[in-house]
């Protein structure tokens, strides 16, 4: 009888369920996208825990304006992600031959994955509760912090990849990294344009969110100062910069703007001008569905949820998915 561990992860699985030949299951191609699919969610997964860990403990301790940098630096991993998608989604294929991982070994790692992401949480909540020690000495708890979160991702990334296998992909994709990180800086200055009009957005936003909200309910709408505020059964709260889109809007045109500057050879330059406005104007829709759907949780379930982790990282994590979604099913009609 063969054993467990001589299985490719997955594989036994696909071919016993879902009746997918052995054949296709041993292709190179195939191993590495059924890797990289099942890596993309697990690393969208732990990149909103660092995010939301980011928010919580620093904005907890007041390190939020002394730490901005690092507070976005996974907003910045997250965007250099789906840059490196964009310039390379044509060249996995060519990765090479890959190593096979055993269950034996998948499960090692991941177990370390999960035991460092543990770790990691019960290290936010100490910074948390002992915050007058962290605000004496920040530099060594932040590099613990950072540390931490950097060795979740290396134990997720070995789980589905041998170090061989990474080598490989820092020496093939090198440039393709340090031109996705530095791209993503980028986002800044066109966030700053934008920033100038979240006023207008969050009245349009408002106006939105009260009509999907008048669906099942009966929210109320008043402004302060300039400001729309809703209000959803007990729960209240204004739609200022944060909530306005204004982060989609940006990302969106970073990310759109990159496609066509990469594929400017083969776009249809009057669909791409059309794509622009279908895609801000989605962004848009998007987001009046994500500032419902957080004020439908205040109201309904809990006020802190709506205010506190899901604010700060739920609209980070569908602009990305929006956007490689919107990219895959538009690559071909957009070409000449």
């Amino acid at each position: 009888m063969k054993s467990v561990e001589n299985k490719e992860v997955g594989v036994s699985i696909l071919t016993k369920y879902f009746k997918i030949p052995d054949k296709t299951l041993k292709s190179v191609t195939f191993q590495f996208m059924f890797r990289m699919i099942s890596l993309v969610i697990l690393f969208m997964y732990e990149v909103f825990i660092i995010k939301a860990n980011v928010d919580f403990s620093f904005g907890k301790i007041d390190l939020v304006d002394t730490l901005n940098f690092p507070q976005q630096l996974p907003n910045l991993i997250l965007v250099a992600f789906v840059i490196f998608f964009i310039l390379n989604k044509e060249d996995f294929q060519m990765f090479g031959n890959l190593s096979q991982i055993t269950m034996a070994r998948f499960y090692s790692f991941f177990s370390l994955n999960v035991i460092t992401t543990a770790v990691f949480l019960l290290y936010n909540q100490y910074m948390i509760f002992n915050s007058v020690l962290v605000s004496a000495n920040p530099t060594v708890f932040v590099i613990i912090w950072f540390l931490l979160a950097i060795s979740l991702l290396v134990f997720l990334f070995l789980s589905f990849f041998k170090i061989g296998d990474l080598i490989n992909a820092l020496k093939k994709f090198k440039m393709s990294i340090f031109i996705s990180l530095f791209l993503s800086l980028i986002f800044f200055s066109i966030y700053d344009f934008f920033y100038k009009f979240w006023v207008i957005l969050s009245f349009l936003v408002s106006k939105g969110v009260i009509l999907v909200l008048s669906i099942f309910y009966s929210p109320e709408l008043s402004y302060v100062g300039g400001i729309p505020n809703i209000k959803l059964l007990d729960f209240g709260a204004s739609v200022s910069a944060p909530c306005s889109g204004i982060e989609g809007i940006s990302l969106f045109i970073l990310l759109f703007s990159i496609f066509v500057i990469y594929h400017r050879r083969t776009v249809n330059k009057e669909k791409v001008l059309f794509l622009y406005i279908v895609g801000i104007a989605s962004v848009i829709l998007l987001n009046i569905l994500r500032i419902a759907l957080l004020f439908w949780i205040g109201g309904v379930f809990s006020p802190a949820l709506a205010t506190g982790i899901f604010h700060s990282n739920l609209g980070w994590i569908m602009y990305s998915v929006y956007f490689v979604i919107f990219e895959i099913f538009l690559f071909d009609w957009v070409q000449e």
